[in-house]
């Protein structure tokens, strides 16, 4: 394995008064170097308490034997149900010689009685640590071997057990507070859980701490069928991963005060920092190749003279023994620093977040009134005001916290770059005029910000359109066209399906002019993209290895930038305001001035369709005026058919009896829509967060499948056959 961190502040210069600021630590994998193949030893901790009796237990089951199918040969699972009580049902036991054993012993969880959930995670941990096991291949792995050791607890209820020996030893204790001791014991052995809560009946506040105490996630799932999904999904998970265990060490030099140090991405969270010879430790969540973690440190520097250059901190990264280190220099100047910088912001987007989860929406909007200026905070605002009209829905609730703590709301406030929430917010703006939406009762979840990081093979991935000054119908190619078809069209220039989308971040949405103004340029997945082109009206310039630039707007009024980058990306476009008067042009960061009697004869219409269909038409009219007008296109084609065209793209149409086939729906747009009932013969199944469900199929025939309800319904779905040999 081959581990990079980076530390940055976002600004070359500090205040000579002092400033707070914050340091972005960004730990990331050399994919191309990484050969190493890391067992697993997942403890598989099941609630089988009486509430969970039908749906939920058979999905349980389903879900356990679906992940001993993708657990790896050398692998190690151990299974735990607990109710009143707690019982072993799997011993530790490799995979590969046992998968069938594994999944008839499966079959023996039953319901009963109530709910231990500690009784339960110290059965689990205690399966974790017995590195021996019954039928191992004849490659044991020793005693020695590291392994990736993960709980994985499953509950729909709240605890109505604790251990007498739990209250005995902490009293002072309340319930929650009793788990998360107990899981941050878990922590210092090197453990972590990974939690879900089912329906609205859990204990939320218990399934976030322990997870969040042993540096894993927890996430919240409506439908029982979720269940299957999820645990499925925790062994790609688990597959990614190659430092195990790993430690971020802090180190401020003189009168450097350093203050919370929170996680960023992949999943939010807030550090409690162990003091060891002045210097700030913490355990780091498993690294993996699928996304970059990224760390902000909170820090006041003191006053110093115009000039100085200070060393300000030292970070050092160990992963199984291979070690990453940085600093962070900064150099005083009387200079304006120009407001917060996009860590900055990042900082005050999680502390936001953080507080609408853990505290109330209402403390996270009070919050955020009083840093207005951060531009990224945009589309939280608006999932706060969700969580806000939320009240009284209890899935809707747990759905948009579960959302908040995840990355990806921290883009500039562009309508198509988040259809979930624009459909939300819309909704609740019809509700307050007295009209009506149907968005105001459906829970859309269509793929955007919160799309998996790792794609499936051979999806389609879709983002914003690259410029056009002519568009035919967005809509018209089918999701499952046949491109060997001599009657389907050839794609516009303009169609984006198969692209990955880009996204331009920028540090602030108003700015003075010829004020350096730094820009980030980030794809689906979250990370940074180098060599990405940003265009402005003076220039071009591309982005570095950390996916930034910095460029200066030299004329006032509102301005445009787009990103693009050779190869299968769509573009992105921010709209900054600059303010004051027209500037000198110094030829820092401004490229070449362009001689506007070259370009147009002074009225030039532009029209952009992006993501989700969403088209701007923008008209100068050659005195200094500028016209937008911004439509929603896919709606507006909507509302004249009365019908939302869907599709269920499956993996694969010949399967062998009693195989299981995953599908995705997708709309017009190549958009997932989750939420969505996809049906079959005998069978129907709600897609999940990502537009996924799966289906299975028992007997020899030809089944047709296809979409009969969902957000935004009635649709017009296309019928998609399944031969089972």
């Amino acid at each position: 394995m081959t581990i990079h961190l980076s530390a940055e502040v976002g600004s070359d210069t500090v205040s000579t008064d002092g400033e707070e600021l914050t340091c972005q630590t960004t730990i990331r994998t050399d994919v191309d170097k990484i050969d190493s193949d890391l067992p697993k030893h997942l403890a598989l901790c099941i609630d089988s308490s009486n509430s969970m009796e039908g749906r939920k237990i058979k999905h349980a089951r389903e879900g356990i034997k679906r992940a001993v199918d993708v657990l790896d040969d050398h692998d190690f699972v151990s299974i735990v149900e607990f109710s009143g009580s707690v019982s072993r049902v799997l011993d530790p036991t490799q995979c590969g010689p046992n998968r069938q054993r594994i999944k008839r012993e499966v079959d023996s969880i039953s319901t009963t009685g109530g709910t231990n959930i500690i009784a339960g995670m110290k059965e689990a941990k205690s399966a974790l640590k017995e590195k021996s096991g019954s039928g191992l291949l004849n490659t044991v792995l020793s005693n020695d071997e590291e392994f990736i050791e993960w709980i994985v607890l499953v509950s729909d209820g709240n605890p109505t057990t604790v251990p007498d020996l739990i209250s005995t030893l902490m009293p002072h204790k309340d319930k929650t507070d009793r788990h998360i001791s107990v899981a941050e014991e878990f922590a210092d052995d090197g453990l972590t859980i990974q939690s879900v809560g089912v329906g609205t009946d859990y204990n939320e506040e218990i399934m976030r701490g322990v997870a969040e105490a042993t540096r894993g996630k927890m996430e919240h799932i409506s439908e029982p069928t979720e269940i299957r999904t999820f645990l499925e999904s925790i062994v790609g998970e688990a597959d990614d991963i190659v430092g195990i265990n790993p430690t971020l060490k802090i180190q401020p030099k003189d009168e450097i005060n350093v203050g919370e140090v929170y996680q960023h991405e992949p999943v939010l969270n807030e550090f409690e920092m162990d003091r060891h010879r002045g210097a700030l430790v913490t355990g780091l969540p498993d690294i993996g190749t699928d996304v970059d973690q990224e760390i902000l440190i909170e820090f006041e520097v003191p006053p110093d003279d115009p000039g100085v250059e200070r060393l300000v901190l030292e970070i050092e990264l160990d992963a199984d023994g291979e070690t990453a280190k940085d600093s962070v220099v900064i150099e005083y100047s009387e200079e304006e620093t120009g407001g917060l910088t996009l860590e900055d912001q990042k900082r005050i987007d999680t502390k936001a977040r953080r507080l609408a989860v853990n505290e109330s929406p209402d403390a996270a909007m009070s919050y955020l009134d009083r840093h207005d200026e951060a531009v990224v905070l945009d589309e939280t605002r608006d999932h706060i005001e969700q969580l806000q009209r939320a009240e009284g829905n209890d899935d809707r609730t747990l759905k948009l916290k579960s959302d908040l703590t995840r990355p990806g709301l921290t883009k500039p406030s562009d309508a198509s770059t988040s259809s979930e929430i624009d459909t939300a917010t819309d909704a609740g703006k019809s509700a307050e005029s007295g009209e009506t939406n149907p968005s105001d009762t459906d829970d859309a979840s269509i793929e955007g910000e919160h799309a998996d990081p790792k794609p499936e093979s051979g999806a389609e991935t879709t983002g914003e359109d690259t410029d056009s000054t002519t568009s035919d119908d967005p809509t018209v190619e089918s999701i499952d066209a046949d491109p060997s078809d001599p009657s389907m069209e050839e794609p516009s220039d303009s169609d984006d399906s198969g692209r990955t989308a880009l996204a331009l971040i920028p540090s602030q949405k108003t700015i003075k002019v010829d004020k350096p103004l730094d820009l980030e340029v980030r794809d689906e997945t979250g990370a940074r993209v180098a060599d990405a082109t940003i265009e402005f009206p003076s220039g071009t310039t591309s982005t570095d290895d950390r996916g930034t630039c910095t460029v200066r707007l030299v004329d006032p009024g509102d301005t445009d930038l787009r990103v693009s980058k050779e190869g299968a990306y769509s573009t992105d476009t921010a709209s900054i305001t600059v303010e004051g008067g027209t500037a000198v042009d110094d030829g820092v960061n401004t490229g070449e001035a362009t001689d506007p009697e070259s370009e147009t004869d002074g009225h030039e219409k532009r029209t952009v369709t992006g993501a989700n269909d969403r088209e701007t038409t923008t008209e100068d009219d050659g005195d200094g005026s500028v016209d937008t007008d911004t439509k929603e296109a896919a709606e507006d084609e909507k509302k004249s058919s009365g019908s939302t065209s869907v599709a269920p793209v499956p993996e694969k149409t010949t399967i062998e009896s009693g195989e299981t086939v995953e599908f995705t729906v997708r709309d017009a747009q190549g958009n997932r829509i989750a939420n969505a009932v996809v049906e079959s013969k005998h069978e129907s199944e709600k897609t999940d967060n990502r537009g996924q469900c799966r289906l299975t199929f028992d007997s020899a025939g030809t089944y047709e499948v296809s979409v009969v309800d969902g957000p935004g319904a009635p649709y017009e779905s296309d019928t998609v056959s399944i031969t089972v040999e």
